[in-house]
């Protein structure tokens, strides 16, 4: 049998190997590739629709959660309904306008966002929100007076800006609440009762110590400073300035209540100390009297 030639041989290898990409290729043109919003879980989604795969809350980190995970619009799990904190982006079925698109604003997974509802580009119209809800039609008309103006809505700063139509509209800057403050004149401000800055005070229960401070917000807020409890001791003291204290002897409960003690009238007043104790504020028998019940009164003939 003659011998082949070395050269042929390679081009025979080289003909063989690219016929194996060649088959490759079509094989992943030919693979067809998810649809997100069909309801059918296929390769490289997390869920579609309700169809979430075996995914529970416990297997994602929510062992205690009855609930079952979400699925947004993007064919990803949401963890939201298993307990996972949300922050909605939107008001659910309130409708605006992103350029010429109709946003409406839908449950997504357990969170409320804007999701596009209707392309009015694609219809040769423009999204106009004059009117309230986004709509499509063949023109569109400013809904805000000028461009930087705000104003307030409940405690959401929003501004006048061009929406991408050719118009203005007024859209959400900044919630105030997350920043535990008041929107007022179109921009967020502390609130009206917020405390001194420096100032003490006690619990209710006098156990812990409060000092009014300066949060990262700019407005001041009454945060704990002292658990007197731990040490056994209790906090005393005015609106003003408190402290923690050992415990006080003679101690009585409310300021102004009164009690006898013999003949001597008591009253619970706070003592030098800043402690409630009673005091003693008459003797009942230097007028003839008698201490009973909390007063002085006559004795009995």
């Amino acid at each position: 049998m003659p011998r082949a030639d070395s050269s042929y041989i390679r081009y025979l290898f080289l003909l063989i190997f690219l016929l194996h990409l060649t088959s490759e290729a079509g094989c992943a043109r030919g693979k067809p590739s998810a649809i997100c919003g069909n309801g059918i879980l296929e390769p490289g989604e997390e869920c579609d629709g309700t169809d979430i795969g075996e995914s529970t809350c416990s297997s994602l980190g929510y062992p205690d959660s009855p609930a079952v995970p979400g699925c947004t619009s993007k064919c990803k799990l949401s963890l939201v309904p298993c307990g996972e904190p949300c922050s909605d982006e939107c008001t659910p079925e309130v409708t605006e306008c992103d350029g010429n698109t109709v946003m409406t604003c839908t449950d997504d997974g357990g969170c409320a966002r804007w999701t596009e509802s209707e392309d009015c580009a694609a219809k040769g119209l423009v999204c106009d929100e004059s009117l309230g809800a986004a709509i499509c039609t063949d023109h569109c008309s400013d809904t805000c007076p000028s461009e930087g103006k705000t104003q307030c809505a409940n405690e959401v700063v929003q501004e006048c800006r061009p929406i991408g139509n050719g118009c203005l509209g007024w859209r959400d800057a900044e919630n105030c609440a997350n920043q535990d403050m008041l929107c007022s004149d179109g921009r967020c401000v502390c609130p009206p009762d917020q405390c001194t800055k420096g100032r003490k005070r006690c619990t209710s229960d006098r156990s812990q110590l409060e000092e009014c401070l300066l949060q990262i917000n700019g407005c001041t807020a009454w945060e704990v400073q002292d658990d007197c409890s731990v040490r056994d001791e209790i906090c005393v003291g005015d609106a003003t300035n408190a402290a923690c204290s050992p415990k006080c002897d003679n101690f009585c409960t409310e300021e102004g209540q009164t009690r006898c003690s013999g003949d001597v009238l008591q009253t619970c007043t706070e003592d030098a100390s800043g402690c409630p104790a009673w005091t003693d504020t008459r003797d009942c028998s230097t007028s003839g009297m008698a201490c009973s019940s909390g007063s002085c009164v006559c004795r009995p003939v």
